[in-house]
């Protein structure tokens, strides 16, 4: 009877430790959870969704990205919002199309500008940027590598272009925009010109990761919101010796191309080292992305890069040319390697993704595009009711001309138009990724309703 009594005795005690355990450890997850998540942006340049060995590419090697992937949760249908950089990467900032602040091309020339009805930056009246939104919630918030939304030194930036401290950041070092920047590896204090600089080129990654280093490190205390946007593997290319080492064997335009993706997988593994060295990673969501597809005009340049599988590259509507990388480390709901290829979302919806998982409400006055797809990262499941819509007006007197410069997407239907010759391809995207099935004198019903979505949607965009 005794032994009994000891052997209940000892269960119980055994059922008290465990119950203790389970609630220090529900304590343990309340408490970070009610600490505001880090967040880190990493977005490259003309990264196409092909240039990944985790995407299936066995000659370019990414083993920093490649473990980053199989800790992360993968999605194969996220969109951006323009086939070129500086709309694509407004609407990161904004939340809202492009379009509905006349960005249509990439930033250049105040001429050239004009030419395409584009005003010269990114307008600074905005009341609500990510940045803006994050700042004034306590965050602090750092831009590091490429702007291109204004500015950047002549001969193609205007000089009185606001620097990015003007939308809410309260640090930035940057190229292709106004404010410091660097002079080959030096911290340099103005704007410059920075194309012709070889030794910055060849050292950009490093420095902007240096730069995020050095703001992580100074502020680890405090939550920070940071945009490291990557010159790689954007032209022009000029890897140095020592960078090109594992491609020696390689032709060109690989081994100049394969050669910066490795640098910039390589700086983006050091920055991944430092946030564990400091005991951030398990509070700070890392998403990996780019700003459109891959190059293909520029061979003599060094792009090689591929949108493979996807139809099209840089410049174009295509799936190519507006699906990327997009890689969500979450850590508070880690789904290890999971790849979600199903769920359309956009980088419209970035702004209220990212705003959801910090705490951050959004006044209802603000008037987005996007939709939060929080949900998703929580496990949870999640619908977009929102349809996607794109304008090209960069490029009609080229040999882009008969390319589709409309599109609008949703539920999986898709369809591309040609405005000046009326022409039209129908894709559902989610059944026929790759486009290879034009169903658009199959479904007329669809591209009639499709198309007055999009020319209704159009009716609400600045002329």
């Amino acid at each position: 009877m005794k032994r009994f009594k000891a052997q209940k005795a000892f269960l119980s005690l055994i059922l008290q430790l465990v119950l203790c355990t389970i609630v220090v450890r529900s304590q343990d997850q309340d408490r970070a959870r009610s600490v505001q998540m880090n967040i880190l942006f990493i977005c490259t340049d003309d990264w196409g969704f092909g240039d990944l060995g985790a995407h299936g590419n066995t000659a370019i090697k990414t083993p920093v990205l490649d473990r980053f992937a199989k800790e992360s949760l993968i999605f194969t249908r996220f969109h951006v919002t323009s086939s070129v950089c500086s709309p694509s990467r407004a609407s990161m900032l904004t939340g809202q199309f492009p379009a509905r602040h006349r960005i249509h091309g990439h930033f250049a020339g105040n001429d050239e500008n004009a030419k395409r009805g584009m005003p010269d930056w990114l307008p600074d009246n905005i009341t609500k940027t990510l940045p803006s939104l994050f700042h004034q919630a306590g965050y602090l918030t750092g831009h590091f590598g490429k702007w291109h939304l204004g500015g950047g030194g002549l001969p193609n930036g205007d000089l009185s272009a606001p620097a990015p401290t003007r939308y809410g950041f309260d640090e930035s070092r940057v190229w292709n925009g106004n404010g410091p920047t660097w002079n080959g590896i030096l911290p340099w204090p103005d704007t410059r010109y920075m194309d012709d600089d070889l030794v910055w080129n060849q050292h950009a990654a490093e420095l902007a990761v240096d730069a995020s280093i050095d703001f992580i490190t100074r502020h680890q205390t405090k939550p920070f919101f940071i945009n490291l946007w990557l010159k790689e593997p954007h032209s022009p290319l000029s890897p140095s010796a020592a960078q090109r080492r594992d491609f020696l064997e390689m032709p060109e335009p690989e081994q100049t191309y394969f050669s910066v993706i490795r640098e910039a997988d390589k700086q983006i593994g050091r920055l991944l080292s430092k946030l564990d060295e400091l005991d951030l990673r398990k509070n700070t969501l890392i998403v990996f992305t780019s700003d459109n597809g891959p190059e293909s005009n520029t061979v003599a340049a060094g792009a090689a890069g591929t949108a493979a599988p996807y139809r099209g590259g840089k410049r174009s509507l295509y799936e190519g040319g507006i699906v990327v990388p997009f890689m969500v480390n979450y850590p508070h709901r880690p789904q290890k390697g999971k790849v979600d290829s199903t769920t359309i979302i956009s980088s419209v919806d970035l702004l209220p993704t990212f705003c959801s998982i910090a705490g951050i409400p959004i006044d209802q006055t603000f008037k987005g595009d996007g939709e939060s797809f929080h949900p998703i990262l929580e496990g949870r499941a999640w619908k977009r009711k929102k349809p996607l819509f794109w304008e090209w007006r960069f490029s009609r007197t080229d040999h882009e001309t008969q390319w589709m410069n409309s599109a609008v997407l949703m539920n999986g239907w898709k369809l591309l138009q040609h405005t000046e010759t009326n022409r039209f391809e129908l894709y559902h995207v989610l059944k026929d990724p790759f486009e290879t099935h034009d169903l658009a004198n199959t479904y007329p019903d669809q591209v009639a309703k499709m198309k007055q979505q999009w020319q209704s949607w159009k009716q609400t965009l600045p002329q």
